[in-house]
């Protein structure tokens, strides 16, 4: 009988399985990495502010953005996860000058923002420095969760796993009993839908995203958020540019349409790096009505949920890793564990 199950292989369910290891539990942690999976294509930021601030569906959860952000460096140090804290620029959209009150961090002008992004070519509007944000490379961050999992004592079962009518779960060739189950599935959780009803609410959310070549950009530079467009440096100096946010369709088929109009927003900022060769990569990330993940127990009692975390789920994993730890051991998950309420959809 192991004593954990995470099952899902993403920036939540290799977190949760860190956090578990680390803290002495036998844990094991199953699926199968796909190019696919939405924490394999992302750009990884860990950026609370400008995603609050470009994003209305994002505003209302604010907080638990930022105690995500706020746990992310003693989590790097501890998992060793490369954290770039090279900060971000924000280009705010056209808006009446009082607007612009809303954006967070410092004001400054085009030549100032050119000296940390050389990249950054022109901008007629308000652009505003965020020096606390940050990024990771996700597969590369991915890589390392999953080494700590085994170095600190958990065990990885890189199959696809199935629940079985007895409470089991079962893989190609083995069978695995737990205690507790941590479904981190993401989207697909969705078809377990009719044995986990909170999972029924899970939408998705289409997003393409594109690479550069290697060499493009300065890898230690801030990342840009402007409308239409974000652009992130990597490790190896390519640029991930994205992202889409198209509700309700799962189509994993890059579109030429939808790269024509990334790059037409990137142009209004960077139309050097926007004549680039790009590859084009999809996935589909999972969404709650709410737009808040869903952490903890649900209608089941042999299993927990960490799911639905839409684009959020490098900035939250460290928080909803703790989370889930805290369930398990019994203790006080926090001060965001209503709002994360798998079951706070039924509730009137």
């Amino acid at each position: 009988m192991t004593d954990v199950l995470v099952i899902g292989t993403g920036a939540v369910g290799c977190a949760v399985a860190a956090v578990l290891a680390d803290q002495g539990r036998d844990v094991v942690l199953a699926g199968v990495p796909q190019p696919t999976d939405a924490s394999q294509v992302a750009a990884g930021m860990i950026a609370p502010l400008s995603e609050a601030a470009l994003d209305p569906a994002a505003r209302d959860g604010a907080a638990v953005l930022n105690a995500g952000a706020g746990l992310w460096p003693a989590f790097a140090e501890r998992f060793g996860v490369p954290l770039r804290r090279c900060g971000g620029l924000l280009l705010a959209p056209d808006a009446p000058a009082g607007d612009h009150a809303r954006f967070p961090g410092e004001r400054i002008d085009l030549s100032e923002a050119r000296s940390l992004t050389p990249f950054l070519e022109r901008w007629a509007g308000a652009i505003h420095w965020l020096p606390e944000e940050g990024a990771v490379d996700a597969a590369a961050a991915l890589a390392c969760l999953a080494a700590e999992v085994v170095r600190r004592g958990g065990r990885r079962i890189e199959a696809p796993v199935a629940a079985a009518p007895d409470g089991s779960w079962l893989f190609p060739g083995g069978r695995i009993r737990a205690g507790r189950t941590v479904l981190a599935t993401g989207q697909a959780g969705q078809a377990m839908a009719g044995e986990v009803p909170e999972l029924g609410c899970l939408a998705p959310i289409r997003g393409q995203i594109l690479r550069t070549a290697p060499g493009t950009v300065v890898p230690s530079a801030p990342f840009i958020r402007g409308p239409g467009a974000y652009v992130v440096p990597q490790s190896d100096g390519t640029a991930m540019i994205g992202a889409t946010m198209e509700a309700g369709t799962d189509s994993l088929a890059p579109s030429e349409a939808t790269t024509r109009a990334l790059m037409g927003a990137t142009d209004g900022f960077a139309p050097t790096l926007a004549s680039q060769a790009v590859i084009a990569r999809v996935g589909v990330r999972a969404a709650t009505p709410d737009a808040l993940p869903m952490v903890g127990p649900c209608s089941r009692p042999d299993l927990l949920l960490a799911t639905g975390l839409r684009r959020n789920g490098w900035l939250l994993a460290p928080l909803v890793a703790g989370m889930i730890a805290d369930y398990l051991a019994g203790e006080d998950p926090g001060p965001h564990a209503r709002r994360l309420d798998p079951q706070r959809f039924e509730r009137p």
